[in-house]
């Protein structure tokens, strides 16, 4: 029916165009540009990521092969209109459309087999999931064949701007009053450390689902001390990103599952050099443990933490800190090789990669601080920590990622499990330190789960599985 429309629209636009040859040319000029666009955008999802994209470049990429679905329809428009054409643009349009449809059916089936992918790799490690049920149902799929927004789910309340650095505000108080005397705005004037709450509603709250300013109003005397903590480290390569994007699916996902869910903000660079960002996130998580559970709920003793791409980096080195005493860690895409010690962003960019951690994220050069670099890489450090003390670690991450290569994934989680082995030389599988799940997905780009996508429900079903495991049946 909406073929049937759309071919009946074209046909009384056509006259027009005919009789305009200026709009004429105009409209093939843009269906070509349209086509060709889309051919490259097709070309490169499935394309060796041998060229690094930009911290935005990478995000159209990302958004055809997630939604290769209405890319599809995308490409049926497209041929639709070619069928006005004269035969030369004609045939032009008809075989880029078909060249960019082959390579998004391939895209579609892709991450459809993510189902069976997470899937394997939880069943691999004896996690009971919902993974293939879930995703069997009618109604997650006409969702999100409606492009369902990925915004704070029903039933889930955000918490917004609570500050976990009472003592930098106290000191920080004078100077901003001589800029600004409104609160609100002193707030936004101050983004870092600042982190926001996510939590099944309460009955009594305002319908809005958030709150803001972590006051005293924000208080409860229900809350639920009982649930499981998820402390999440939003990426944007160190010197960009905001807790209020990124992983929200997941997030609310969990929220809506009962966790008490935080996700923080922290200094970037490079007015704020890396380890600023770092210092932020430890005592984040130390104020969560102390003081965020009495106000906002969470178990102090069940905490994991999780991040993507740079927020990955960040989760991981919480994790790989016995002091941090978190149960399980998820790394989505995170950066593991942090100093490129083995050189597999070189091979791709060069060095830019290297240039850009020296002379924007952290300001030393690798080369003559190579062990401060070492101290900072969860890739070195797994090489000299005691495996036993790690918690379960999974990581995410896809074979066409152009902004974190895979390479980096597959050397870290070798390097973890001789870690782990080098410990429990038995091999005891039924042991939390031989619990580490490694997922690596077919033809998905860095940052594929911001899309509502099938294989975006599958990873927050995945992630689920592996902390519930792993944090519900023990108690630090």
């Amino acid at each position: 029916m909406a073929a049937e429309r759309l071919a009946r629209i074209l046909a009384q636009v056509s006259p027009t165009l005919t009789s305009d040859p200026l709009a004429q040319v105009a409209a093939t000029a843009a269906l070509l540009t349209a086509s060709v666009s889309n051919a490259y955008l097709a070309f490169r999802a499935l394309g060796a990521p041998t060229t690094p994209d930009g911290l935005v470049a990478f995000l159209p990429v990302a958004a055809v092969s997630e939604l290769a679905h209405v890319a599809l329809l995308g490409d049926a428009v497209l041929v639709l209109l070619a069928l006005q054409q004269p035969l030369v643009q004609r045939t032009a349009t008809l075989v880029l459309a078909g060249f960019a449809a082959a390579r998004h059916v391939r895209l579609l089936r892709a991450g459809l087999g993510s189902i069976d992918t997470f899937a394997a790799a939880l069943d691999a490690r004896g996690i009971a999931h919902e993974v293939r049920d879930t995703l069997k149902r009618p109604v997650v799929w006409a969702s999100l064949c409606l492009l369902r927004p990925y915004y704070v789910r029903s039933g889930i309340e955000r918490i917004a701007d609570v500050s976990y650095d009472d003592d930098w505000e106290e000191e920080n108080q004078q100077d901003q009053a001589a800029h600004n005397d409104n609160k609100e705005q002193q707030r936004k004037h101050h983004p870092a450390r600042r982190l926001d709450v996510y939590r099944l509603r309460r009955r009594s709250r305002s319908s809005t689902g958030e709150s803001g300013g972590g006051g005293d109003d924000d208080d409860d005397d229900d809350v639920d001390t009982a649930a499981p903590i998820f402390f999440y480290v939003h990426g944007g390569g160190w010197i960009a990103g905001d807790k209020r994007y990124g992983s929200i699916a997941l997030l609310s996902h969990l929220a809506q599952r009962g966790w008490i869910v935080y996700t923080v903000n922290y200094r970037l660079a490079p007015r704020h050099r890396f380890p600023s960002g770092l210092a932020d996130v430890r005592k984040a998580l130390e104020w969560v443990r102390n003081v965020g559970c009495k106000r906002y709920g969470g178990d102090p003793g069940r905490i994991a933490v999780g991040g993507e791409s740079a927020g990955g980096h960040l989760a991981l080195l919480l994790a790989l800190d016995p002091s941090s005493k978190v149960m399980a860690c998820v790394d989505l895409y995170g950066v593991r090789d942090f100093d490129d010690s083995e050189g597999h962003r070189a091979k791709h960019d060069q060095g830019s990669y290297k240039q850009f951690i020296t002379h924007v994220v952290v300001g030393k050069r690798i080369r003559d601080h190579s062990d401060w670099y070492a101290q900072h890489s969860p890739r070195a450090i797994v090489e000299t920590v005691d495996g036993s003390v790690v918690p379960p670690i999974l990581s995410i991450h896809g074979t066409h990622d152009s902004l974190v290569y895979v390479e980096d994934a597959r050397s870290f989680v070798a390097a973890l499990r001789r870690s782990r082995d080098a410990t429990n030389p038995a091999g005891d599988d039924t042991s939390a330190t031989q619990q580490d799940v490694y997922v690596e997905l077919d033809a998905a780009a860095h940052a594929f789960n911001i899309f509502p996508s099938i294989r975006g429900e599958a990873l927050s079903l995945a992630v689920e599985a592996f902390l519930k495991h792993h944090l519900l049946k023990a108690k630090l």
